[in-house]
């Protein structure tokens, strides 16, 4: 609300005059990000993270999402279906707009606002609109930017999220029509090496034998089967080193998974 709001005898001012997304994100302090978190959501567990974006060209947009600690929608959650809540200069335009991310990403919630979409746009011409496309793309690699940080700076947070959104990123890996190559690097598994902690594609082709030029996996029921099976005895006794999925998702992820930087999966 432009106009400030109080409530009874008390002085304190009861509303925000400023949408929270609108602000530079050098001006919001954490806690009211969790506050429009709560009042988005009425999820009271802290976010996982946040991304706060602010773009001036090639188009006029602001965008805050979050990625929740659990996708799971709570009984006194205010978002009953997937998607963000797209604004035009403020003003509600659709409250589930499910075309500004990948359907993998459908978990993530939050505000768009785009300056320059039209107030009258309809839910049936928001899907070709080249403006929400162009939103799409925007939106689409500040998450996996922001992913990608995380991964780098912060391990336990990172393993957090995968525990609980792994699934949504081999989907996208095994629908995507395009895109999926970006997701390759967020990807993290256990080997017949290192089985205390989770390695990225790039950590294994850092501990690759001189001379190897394929990716080893094995996919199973689970880690203990896995590293009991015969299939390995050739690749322990020559050091090689073995994927091992043991996920649902990894044989369909592995139809569109064939190769990382030039090394084939084999």
């Amino acid at each position: 609300m432009r106009y400030p709001i109080f409530v009874g005898d008390d002085e304190e001012q009861a509303n925000r005059q400023v949408a929270i997304w609108r602000q530079s994100p050098r001006e919001v302090k954490d806690e009211d990000y969790q506050e429009f978190y709560q009042h988005l959501t009425l999820d009271f567990e802290p976010p996982l993270e946040h991304i706060h974006t602010v773009v001036d060209a090639p188009l006029r947009l602001y965008a805050l999402l979050y990625i929740p600690t659990n996708p799971e929608k709570n009984v006194f959650s205010l978002r009953k279906e997937d998607g963000l809540k797209l604004y035009a200069r403020k003003i509600l335009i659709q409250e589930y707009t499910t075309e500004l991310l990948p359907k993998y990403f459908r978990f993530i919630q939050g505000v768009v606002d785009a300056e320059d979409l039209p107030l009258n746009v309809s839910r049936e011409t928001i899907q070709s609109n080249p403006l929400i496309i162009r939103i799409r793309k925007i939106l689409t690699s500040q998450v996996i930017n922001k992913l990608e940080q995380i991964a780098k700076k912060d391990d336990e947070l990172y393993e957090k999220f995968w525990n609980v959104y792994s699934n949504f990123l081999k989907e996208g890996i095994a629908t995507a029509e395009d895109g999926r190559e970006e997701l390759y690097p967020l990807l993290r598994f256990k080997t017949t090496k290192v089985v205390d902690r989770l390695s990225s594609l790039n950590d294994y082709i850092g501990r690759m034998k001189a001379g190897q030029k394929k990716i080893y996996y094995i996919l199973g029921d689970d880690e203990t089967s896995v590293l009991q099976s015969p299939h390995l005895d050739y690749f322990n006794k020559h050091e090689y080193e073995v994927i091992t999925f043991t996920n649902a998702m990894d044989s369909f992820m592995l139809i569109n998974l064939r190769e990382y930087e030039g090394f084939e999966f084999t």
